[in-house]
Formats: structure tokens, C-alpha cells, sequence
């Protein structure tokens, strides 16, 4: 490998006879990190070092002021536009923080780039007032006259913002730039002898900083650079070098792109195909020094780290981890969910499943017993508690040795400084649970979040203004869900992963740069400014094109030492449209001519990524067992169609007999709503079985029906029944029964006789296969006798169609999931003749559906034609329920995923399957 950039560097201050009295000045603190490491290669003896900074250390040390970091930035800011605010602008802090990030970036480029804040800000607000002007005159509308006084403070926001830090010896670090600039020749340093190493994109304020030093200092600039680029007038990676040459003087740049090296530019599909790519080619590169990944979109840091081969014994980070995207974030923020929850429903009690969902929260597992957290839970769950307070919930426990914590989170948040110091009360129980873990991710988590409550808590103390919970947590989510939490380690050991910043003056061997996609290298057009396209080039601000030269420049650079490169892609457009290879690849294919660039579109590796093998129970020994246990017991109809739609959801459900999550809603529930019916139609007919029916006697029935209905509303949901979406599903409930009652009285038209001879009659049949009994045991709705039929009849509260109940062949019932109703009757008349059979010759089997009642009950057809229930049809269906049990019991046939994906949808096994 060529000699790296910063060893050079080493080379040449340790051969200056002063190197002592050097000032170096690098791009970043990480340059700062690998030219120690080179300079200690160097020597073999103690020497002083010289001073090294970099840039944006120094120039703040020039200009003595301290620099504010962001949170803090947003109070005082918000203390000055509260103090001059427009008087029809009432945005509260909550509002403010959703535009005044853009304002502070505003400010930010204005004074690093020393452009005349009066000027620029006052043709702002003229350009905003000629866009709301109309060729008719018209006058402008409040809205438009807000907008347009907003644009008239700015300059007002800017001075007194700025005259306030200053008078503090405060900063944001725009205004540290422009006083150090603006005094450069007045400011007493001891930086005699300055290198300027390894820059490029130059703000005016460095400019003018740097022509300082290098017109009255002993100043050096030493610029990492290829001929490749620079001597290209047209290449935009060369673009500020070129200027910084005419300025400074031409100087000599290497040629390391004449020599050969290994590009090879890979197409994947999505970030875990890049980030396996990645993984493969670690395993055969090794994972030294020698070798850096490179996030041009460092959301896949964490893909990445979950696909690193074995072989990588050491990993340094050099970007942080959001704050945001972890555990501890998620439960801070579900605690504002539940005490903003409370004060939406306007109760002192929490909703049950904010409750609910706490408690399952990983951090409380670590905080609390497992009987502790299961108290509760079968307090809310068994009680049907849809609101509950803390007290209620400190009676439920036998236990409350650990309520403190529990009673602290979830006390009175009405003030944001008692919500700040529970949250702090937290934190400790939380860094009392971690302290013996040393050095762990999850405590630097809590060490990095309690430092961020803690500024927080001194801001509300300093600055007095009316905030709300809503308010606090907006902080939470623009102020500190933004800060990162730095990955400490050894930063020269092992494999170097970085972002595309954090590769500035450094040089490696191999280069893997992942995400080289438009939009992420480089960026997009799109930052949040007020500051349109026009006035940033006529005042000399950045735009877009300045970024992308920026970042053509590091993309170069990176290669021009390497030896073998990288380049892998995203192939898989999102909505956006992204997922176009970068320019930067383009670019380089059409013009680098120093050996071919390989490319490779992974089609088979990625289709590989994205199949799911499907989940197969086979019968073992255990699973049979459990198997026959089913079998021992009482065999519903329900179980059978379960397994005829899906083979693996019957197992799930009735074999492995996994709980389903009790997940407790705000209104009432389809199952219940039934229920509900079919119990309140049950006690209504009881008492009048037999009794020839009449109208007189079915207003009646109606009567009690619509009580029950109304009582059984009352147990589930009690006084909710008479609000929002509760009272609407009783108002359906009501009206659906009182439709179903109106069918029956029309169906006594012309005479007709109608009684009832069963309700929620419970049957049972012993049916033998291979030997063994199985009991079918199923529950009929109703027996009645109509015209002289006797009919079996299921209510249904949803839609029931006349295809739902036809059949061709009587193995389409157990085959056919479609036709589950049809076998589910069927069973039922199945049962019913086990007991009933010299009641009839024949009978009938339907349904009442009782949300298409148009043509009463909807009765089960063979080929189109009514099927009249006798023995010969029992004995074939008899047949085909034989089969059907003998195949669950079967051990050579395994429970599988139905092939229907669509009968997934609804499914409350369909995460543990993955479809």
C-alpha cells in the first residue's frame, strides 16, 4: 500500500527543526487520533508534540467564546423571539421547535459564510411579500400577512440573539466563526507557525481566518489532493482545490489514480443484501486496520453490525448510535403516550392498554419481579378494566415492595418539573440495575440520557415559560431523540467502520462504501432553510451544487490511495423513486482508464435473502402425544375447520394451545358483539319452547331479546355503551335483532306455522377411526319446525351468501376452506341426527344471518338444489369426517401453512409463521 496521507504529514513535522512550536490544523478529531498514531511509529524516544486541533476546535479557541450545543441554543433563542414576537404570532414552544431548528441552520451559514445579515434577511422578506402579491390587487389575507411579518423579524431574531450570547461570551458556532474572523487581526495567540492540513470546502470566515495566518504567520497549507481531479477543470471533486490554487498558489498533488487498483461496483437489493455483501467480502479481505467500511447512509449501521463475519474479533465505530433508536427512548416516550392519554380521555385513571404495554416493555422486566408485572397484568386482564388508577393498581398487588418505582412513573405528570424529576427517579433505579454491567452499551445509554434530563431540568429552571407534557415531549422528539451516543473503543484496532465525514485525510487498503446511491452520496437538493436557491448564490451561501462537490471531493479522495474498492449499491427503487446508482459510480466507469471496474448485479444472492422457508411441525413422539390428548377430548366443529383452513394454525391453537394476546380495546369486539346476540336470542326463546309462535308472541320475544341485549352491552362495556363507537355498536346490535325479528313475523305470512323445539342445545357423538373414539361435541343455535321442515339452524351476526353453503362433492367440505360454513352446519345436522333420527325423514340446515336478511335463512345446497338431510347424506358426510380426523391423527402428515395467503390476514398466529 501506498504511504497514507497523515503518515506523511508525520514525517514532515517531525523533520522540522521546530515541530514543538507547530499548530496543526486537521479536519477533524479523527484525523487528529491516526496522526498521533503515525507520529508514535516515528519515534523512539519523548519528544514534544505539537499543538494539534481541529478546525473547529481552533477557530473557537480563536475566538474565546464557548459554543452552546443545540438544546441549549433552542431555549435561548425561544427566550428572545417570546420577548419580540410579532403580535398575532402565539406559537408555543411546541411550535416554535417545529421551525426554528431551520432558523438556527439559517443563522448558522449567515455568520460562517460573513454575509450581511441586514441585507440578506430584509431582501428575504421582500421576496416572500412579492410571492404573496396578485396582479388583481387584491388585499392579502391574514394567513399571508402573518407569513410575511414572520419574514420581517428575522433580522430582528438574529441581533438580539446574537447580542445576548455575546454578552455572555456564548456561541453558536456560526458567530464563534465570524468574531474570530472579523478580529483575526486584533486577537492575541500563540499560533506563530500553523499547518493547514488536508481541507477543502473553505466557509469565508476559515478563508479569511486562513489568509491570515498564511499572509503575517509562518502558515503552511498542505492539501490532499490527486492530479485526477484537480487538473480536471471540469471534475467537480476539484472544484475548491482549484480555487484555493489560485488564491494560494499552484501546488504539487499526487497521481496515485494512474495506478491500477481493484474497483468493483456491486448492485444489491435493499440494505440487508448490501450489508450480507458486505459480511462475504470481510471474510476474505480480513478485518485489520487496512480495512474500512464506509455508511454513506448511516441508518445501516445497525444491519451492519448484525451481518459482520465471526472472523472480526474487533470493530471501531467512529459515528454514534441516534438516542432515538433506542429501548430506553421507546419507554420514555410510551410513558408520555400514557399520561398524554390520560388527559385526552379527561380521567385521573390510565387506559388499560398504555398499562398494559408498559409493562411488557423490556426495561421493566429488568426493573421489576416477573409475579410482580403478572399481578397487574391479571388485575387489568381478568377484571376487564379498561381505565385504572395508580391506586388501584397498588390494591391489586399482595406484594408492594417494589411500588415505588412503579408509583413514581405513573404519579401526577400535570407539571413538567415533577415529570422531569420521575423521569430522573427512573433513570436511577435503572442505573442501579446496570452498575455491575461496566462499560455496557445499555449503561452509556442511561449515563448519555440522564446527562440530557439533566441539562433539560436546568433549562426549565432558567428559563421560566409556560410548558406543557405535550410540549416536553416534542423536546424529547426534535432536541434530544437527535443526539447521538458516541461508541467508545480502542480507535486504531480491528476493522474501522465510519461514515463518509469521518473519512477525511484517512487512507486505507480496502474500501468497502456502502449505499452509493443518489439522494445518499451525494445528498439530495433538499435542507431545511428559508433562504431560497436565488439569494444564496448572490450573497455566496452554499447550495446544492457546493454539497456535491464537497462530496465528489471525499468520494475521490477515499479511493485515490485505496487498492481495492467497493462500490455497493441499492438496486431496489423505494417510492421515492431511490435506488439509482450513484453519479459518482457513473462518472467513475466513463472515466477512470487505469484498469477495468467490474460490476455485479447480485439477482441470485438477494432473491435467496428474501425467501422464507415455511414453517413445518412434524409429528414427533411429543407432538403426538399431545396430538392424542386433543383427540381424548371433546372435538368442536370450530377445531375441525380450523385445520381445514390452516393445518398449522390448528396446531398452534389447539395442539401447542398458544394464548392469544388479550388485547383490550376501546369498543366492542365482533366476537363479543355476537355473543352477545346469540345469548340475548337464546334467553328470549327459552321459555316458549314448542309454543306454536304468533306474532303477538314474537313482539314479546323481541322485547326481552333487545333487554338482554342491552344488559349484556351494560356487563361488557358499562357506561360506555352510551358513548362514541360503544353506543353505535349497541344502537347495530339493537337494530340487526329488531330486523331478524321482522323476518320472523313475515315468515307466519299466509299461515305458516313456526315453533321452536331447541336452543343452545349441546350434542355429542363418538366417531371411531383407526380404532380409536373421537367425541364430536358442537353446541346447535336453534331446532325448529317450519311448514311441516324440521331445520337446523346457526345465527351468524356477519354476511352469510347462498355460494357460502353450496357444494358440488362432499369432499369439497372438508377440502374447500371457502366452504367452512357449509361443513360447520353440516356437522351440526351431522350430530343432531345421532340423537334425532326418527323425527323426521329429512331435514334442513342454515343459517340466520343477520346482516342480509332479505331472504331469511340461507340453507346449505348440494349442486344448486336444496340438500334434504337424510341417511344416505349423513353417511357420506360421516365418511368424509372420518378422513378428515384420520388425517390430523395421521403421523406421516405434518401441520403445515395453508397455500392461501390471503387467509393469513386475520390470523393471530401469522408473526409466529412469518407470513
Amino acid at each position: 500500500m501506498v504511504k497514507p496521507f497523515l503518515d506523511d504529514i508525520a514525517s514532515q513535522i517531525l523533520a522540522h527543526p521546530q515541530s514543538d512550536k507547530l499548530t496543526i490544523v486537521l479536519p477533524s478529531k479523527r484525523s487528529i487520533v491516526f496522526l498521533k498514531h503515525y507520529l508514535a511509529q516515528h519515534i523512539d524516544r519523548p519528544i514534544w508534540l505539537p499543538k494539534i486541533y481541529a478546525i473547529e476546535d481552533f477557530i473557537t479557541e480563536l475566538s474565546g467564546l464557548h459554543t452552546l450545543d443545540n438544546l441549549s441554543s433552542q431555549f435561548r433563542l425561544y427566550s428572545i423571539f417570546d420577548a419580540h414576537r410579532p403580535k398575532d404570532n402565539e406559537d408555543t414552544f411546541e411550535q416554535f421547535l417545529k421551525w426554528s431548528q431551520t432558523m438556527l441552520y439559517d443563522f448558522n451559514e449567515i455568520d460562517r459564510y460573513m454575509v450581511d445579515a441586514q441585507r440578506l434577511l430584509t431582501n428575504l422578506r421582500d421576496i416572500k411579500e412579492l410571492e404573496q402579491w396578485s396582479l388583481n390587487s387584491a388585499d392579502l389575507t391574514p394567513f399571508q400577512e402573518k407569513y410575511v411579518t414572520f419574514f420581517g423579524y428575522l433580522f430582528d431574531w438574529y441581533e438580539q440573539f446574537r447580542h445576548s450570547l455575546l454578552e455572555e461570551n456564548l456561541a453558536y458556532q456560526g458567530l464563534a466563526y465570524r468574531v474570530a474572523a472579523e478580529h483575526i487581526n486584533e486577537l492575541n495567540h500563540s499560533f506563530d507557525m500553523v499547518w493547514f492540513v488536508g481541507l477543502n470546502a473553505l466557509t469565508t470566515a476559515e478563508n479569511r481566518i486562513i489568509n491570515h495566518f498564511v499572509t503575517h504567520k509562518s502558515a503552511r497549507l498542505i492539501w490532499d489532493a490527486d492530479s485526477y481531479y484537480v487538473h480536471n477543470d471540469s471534475h467537480e471533486a476539484g472544484w475548491f482545490l482549484r480555487q484555493h490554487f489560485k488564491q494560494w498558489g499552484q501546488q504539487p498533488v499526487s497521481s496515485f489514480f494512474e495506478q491500477k487498483k481493484h474497483i468493483e461496483v456491486i448492485g444489491c437489493a435493499k440494505n440487508i443484501g448490501q450489508t450480507r455483501a458486505a459480511g462475504q467480502l470481510l471474510s476474505t479481505l480480513g478485518t485489520d486496520t487496512d480495512t474500512a467500511i464506509v455508511l454513506a447512509d448511516e441508518n445501516v449501521l445497525f444491519p451492519v453490525l448484525n451481518n459482520l463475519p465471526l472472523s472480526v474479533e474487533e470493530v471501531n465505530i467512529t459515528m454514534g448510535a441516534p438516542i432515538s433508536s433506542t429501548p430506553l427512548f421507546s419507554l420514555v416516550d410510551l410513558l408520555f403516550q400514557t399520561h398524554l392519554r390520560k388527559e385526552q380521555f379527561g380521567k385521573q385513571s390510565f387506559h388499560a392498554n398504555d398499562l398494559i404495554k408498559l409493562l411488557r416493555h423490556p426495561y421493566f422486566s429488568r426493573l421489576f419481579t416477573g409475579r410482580f408485572l403478572n399481578d397487574i397484568q391479571h388485575f387489568l386482564s381478568h377484571q376487564k378494566i379498561m381505565f385504572a388508577t395508580s391506586q388501584s393498581l397498588k390494591k391489586s398487588l399482595d406484594d408492594t415492595s417494589q411500588w415505588e418505582v412503579l408509583g413514581n412513573v405513573l404519579g401526577d405528570w400535570t407539571d413538567v418539573t415533577s415529570c422531569v424529576h420521575a423521569l430522573k427517579k427512573l433513570l436511577d433505579a435503572l442505573k442501579d440495575q446496570l452498575v455491575h454491567e461496566q462499560a455496557s452499551v445499555e449503561s452509556e445509554i442511561v449515563f448519555a440520557f440522564y446527562k440530557s434530563i439533566q441539562r433539560l431540568e436546568n433549562y426549565l429552571v432558567d428559563f421560566q415559560f409556560d410548558m406543557d407534557l405535550k410540549t416536553l415531549r416534542a423536546i424529547f422528539f426534535q432536541i434530544i431523540g437527535k443526539e447521538s451516543i458516541a461508541f467508545m473503543g480502542e480507535p486504531l484496532n480491528g476493522l474501522q467502520l465510519m461514515g463518509v465525514l469521518e473519512t477525511r485525510t484517512l487512507d486505507f487498503k480496502n474500501i468497502i462504501v456502502l449505499s452509493v446511491n443518489e439522494e445518499k452520496l451525494p445528498q439530495g437538493k433538499s435542507v431545511n432553510t428559508f433562504i431560497p436557491y436565488i439569494l444564496k448564490k448572490h450573497y455566496k451561501l452554499p447550495t446544492h451544487e457546493e454539497r456535491d462537490a464537497i462530496f465528489a471531493y471525499h468520494f475521490y479522495r477515499l479511493l485515490q490511495r485505496s487498492e481495492r474498492a467497493y462500490l455497493i449499491y441499492n438496486t431496489q427503487n423505494d417510492e421515492f423513486g431511490s435506488g439509482e446508482k450513484s453519479r459518482f459510480i457513473t462518472q467513475l466507469m466513463n472515466e477512470y482508464k487505469a484498469s477495468p471496474i467490474h460490476q455485479n448485479i447480485l439477482h441470485t444472492e438477494v432473491a435467496a435473502l428474501s425467501e422464507v422457508e415455511p414453517l413445518i411441525i412434524s409429528k414427533t413422539p411429543e407432538v403426538m402425544e399431545l396430538v392424542q390428548k386433543w383427540a381424548s377430548r371433546r372435538v368442536s366443529p370450530t377445531a375441525l375447520s380450523t385445520f381445514i383452513n390452516c393445518p398449522l394454525q390448528f396446531y398452534f391453537k389447539y395442539i401447542a394451545k398458544i394464548p392469544i394476546e388479550d388485547k383490550k380495546v376501546d369498543f366492542m369486539e365482533s366476537n363479543t358483539f355476537g355473543s352477545i346476540i346469540h345469548d340475548a336470542l337464546y334467553q328470549a326463546y327459552a321459555p316458549y319452547i314448542d309454543f306454536d309462535l304468533t306474532n303477538e308472541l314474537i313482539d314479546t320475544i323481541e322485547s326481552d331479546a333487545l333487554d338482554y341485549i342491552s344488559d349484556g352491552f351494560k356487563k361488557e362495556v358499562g357506561e360506555r355503551m352510551h358513548q362514541g363507537k360503544n353506543h353505535l355498536i349497541w344502537q347495530v346490535a339493537m337494530r340487526l335483532t329488531s330486523n331478524y325479528f321482522d323476518t320472523e313475523r313475515t315468515s307466519l305470512e299466509g299461515g305458516k306455522a313456526l315453533s321452536v323445539k331447541e336452543v343452545e342445545r349441546t350434542l355429542e357423538h363418538s366417531l371411531y377411526v383407526g380404532g380409536q373414539s373421537v367425541t364430536l361435541s358442537g353446541i346447535v343455535d336453534r331446532v325448529d319446525r317450519y311448514d311441516g321442515d324440521l331445520r337446523i339452524v346457526d345465527y351468524k351476526s356477519g354476511v352469510v351468501e347462498q355460494t357460502d353453503l353450496n357444494f358440488e362433492n362432499y369432499s369439497d367440505l372438508v377440502l374447500n376452506p371457502k366452504k367452512a360454513k357449509a361443513f360447520q352446519l353440516m356437522t351440526y345436522a351431522y350430530l343432531y341426527y345421532q340423537h334425532y333420527e326418527q323425527d323426521s325423514n329429512f331435514f334442513l340446515a342454515g343459517n340466520y344471518a343477520l346482516r342480509n336478511l332479505t331472504n331469511g335463512i340461507v340453507f346449505v345446497n348440494q349442486k344448486r338444489s336444496l340438500l334434504q338431510i337424510n341417511t344416505l347424506v349423513i353417511e357420506e358426510f360421516e365418511s368424509q369426517l372420518k378422513e378428515l380426523v384420520s388425517l390430523i391423527l395421521d403421523e406421516e402428515q405434518f401441520f403445515s401453512p395453508t397455500e392461501d395467503v390471503s387467509a393469513c390476514q386475520w390470523c393471530d398466529f401469522k408473526t409466529v409463521c412469518g407470513r
